[in-house]
């Protein structure tokens, strides 16, 4: 079973976050194709800002399961990797100190003890720099990798003729 943090009662919550300008375009696009069911879309069109860099791109990204019952692309579409790349998201997520990443990426955390401690930095955290040291330490611990290894290792996979898309379940 999949850890429901009670976060998002509909899309506009989870969508609340203040972006920079050009992401924020981006954002209300993506949320249109979202409540349209165009899953993929979605994914196109915030993974390449996440990958950018845009911290907030990455707590959308984490959201998304709770939506519309969102899949990241991979090859097995099982729950097991959807929630690690969920995980993985939400903590790199929170390092800007979104509410909503943090949330998700605590209660996913809450289940081992190196996700513990991760877990009490960031619900200690009070503002962006103190989020962003909690993420690093849970990399530099070993708890989740850097972003530009998930992100490597999730499009090498999507490139794979096996490989699923992002999207939906109905």
């Amino acid at each position: 079973m999949m850890v429901r943090p009670n976060i998002c009662a509909a899309a506009l919550i989870c969508f609340v976050q203040p972006v920079a300008a050009d992401y924020a375009q981006i954002r209300d696009q993506a949320l249109f194709a979202l409540e349209n069911g165009d899953c993929a879309k979605v994914w196109d069109m915030l993974w390449p800002h996440a990958k950018a860099g845009e911290v907030q791109a990455r707590a959308d990204l984490a959201t998304l399961p709770y939506l519309r019952d969102f899949h990241y692309p991979g090859l097995a579409g099982d729950q097991i990797s959807r929630t690690r790349d969920t995980l993985i998201l939400a903590v790199h997520g929170a390092a800007n100190g979104d509410p909503t990443a943090v949330e998700t990426a605590r209660a996913y955390l809450e289940v081992s003890n190196a996700g513990r401690a991760v877990s009490s930095c960031l619900e200690g955290a009070t503002d962006p720099s103190a989020a962003a040291r909690c993420v690093e330490g849970a990399v530099a611990d070993g708890v989740i990798p850097d972003f530009p290894s998930f992100a490597l290792g999730l499009d090498t996979v999507a490139t794979l003729d096996a490989a699923l898309p992002a999207r939906c379940t109905p």
